[in-house]
């Protein structure tokens, strides 16, 4: 026999003057039509979204399609009954297993509710139905679980920063002493004009070293500048000079694309105007992509830097051009550097995108900025 249930919503009766936040969404398992529809529409009028189920097996694959905050569901049901559901929602679906779920069944009896509290049900309503406690049920679980997300979020939050006072010191102090002391390895190793091949081959391998030591320190403080404004405010934002933020991270980037043998070269605009933004967060990103774009390129490629804008819109271009992929789109992925574009770019309102073009690819860092003039090479 066919059961007609109502049809699902696609939002909620609140008032076309209230304030428009997502309503919160209500799972209605039930065999029983006709109590589904009154208990669907105490929710709708009380501002919930309402989806609805007739039994634990058509839950579970709603459950699989849509989010969803609580469940309210009967425990006696054909197919799969109320337990049955609830024992699987907690212990299969590791992503629903802080999910509110309330029992709503005939069944009063002292031992089920037992075995419903037992398998992790929230709260037991019972038969016919008391809509103010069941409405003032639901409230409370909704908040619980607000309460319980607010406080993960925190303690994950906590976890953040203290991993984040750990790594500068304890990454970067043994790097830089790498560093130092490859460096002064390679100067005494150049000022020993000597041809004997060990003395040649250390001077190779201290050259190896501090290059991967400088590539290492690269990817490290890119890593901490990542974990930093994961989720975080940028600072407060300032009057910026854009054009001289993007050469002075040209400028930085030079030394790796010259240890490469790759032209790096830049083109802005004359009179730029400046624009409000972090500009400790955009030139640390613009410094980690620019820094990495030479990776996986040969002598002789090149990476051409440009702004370009229209209205509302301002773009910086850093395109990759390399003999090594003729005929062939895209190159070796940007790794910590477009990682970190993108998210300093949404965390100025921006967007970050890497397209990949015949012998290359294109990254292009979009912010909100001024209008048109000419262009001056550099």
């Amino acid at each position: 026999m066919d059961l007609a249930f109502p049809a699902d919503d696609t939002g909620s009766n609140l008032d076309e003057g209230a304030p428009r936040h997502p309503p919160r969404t209500i799972l209605v398992v039930d065999d029983e039509p006709d109590l589904v529809a009154v208990v669907a529409t105490e929710l709708r009028c009380a501002g919930y979204r309402v989806l609805t189920a007739a039994n634990g097996r058509d839950a579970l694959e709603r459950l699989g399609r849509e989010p969803v905050d609580l469940v309210l569901a009967d425990v006696s049901m054909p197919v799969m009954g109320g337990h049955e559901l609830l024992r699987i929602v907690r212990s299969e679906h590791l992503g629903l297993a802080d999910l509110p779920f309330l029992f709503l069944s005939a069944l009063a009896d002292r031992n089920d509710v037992i075995a419903g509290r037992q398998l992790g049900a929230d709260d037991y309503l019972t038969k016919p139905v008391d809509f103010d406690l069941m409405l003032a049920a639901i409230a409370a679980r909704l908040a619980a679980a607000n309460r319980g997300a607010e406080r993960r979020r925190a303690e994950v939050e906590e976890f953040r920063l203290e991993i984040l006072s750990l790594l500068p010191h304890e990454l970067l102090t043994p790097l830089t002493r790498i560093l130092g002391w490859a460096s002064l390895g390679k100067r005494s190793a150049e000022r020993c004009a000597c041809d004997i091949p060990e003395c040649l081959s250390i001077a190779q391998a201290l050259q190896e070293i501090d290059l991967g030591a400088r590539a290492l320190h690269h990817l490290v403080e890119g890593s901490i500048e990542l974990v930093r404004i994961h989720g975080q405010p940028t600072r407060e934002r300032q009057p910026t000079e854009i054009g001289d933020l993007v050469l002075g991270a040209v400028n930085v980037a030079k030394a790796h694309a010259a240890e490469a043998g790759v032209h790096l070269s830049a083109e802005i605009p004359d009179g730029l105007p400046e624009i409000d933004t972090d500009a400790h967060l955009l030139g640390s990103a613009l410094c980690a992509l620019l820094s990495e774009a030479s990776k996986g390129m040969l002598r002789g490629d090149t990476v051409a830097v440009r702004i370009a804008w229209a209205d509302a819109r301002l773009d910086i271009v850093i395109e990759r051009r390399s003999t090594a992929y003729p005929g062939r789109c895209g190159m070796t992925s940007l790794g910590i550097g477009s990682a970190l574009a993108a998210a300093a770019a949404k965390a100025l309102g921006g967007t970050f995108a890497t397209t990949p073009v015949e012998g290359g690819d294109v990254s292009t860092l979009t912010l909100p900025g001024p209008s048109g003039a000419p262009l001056r090479s550099a």
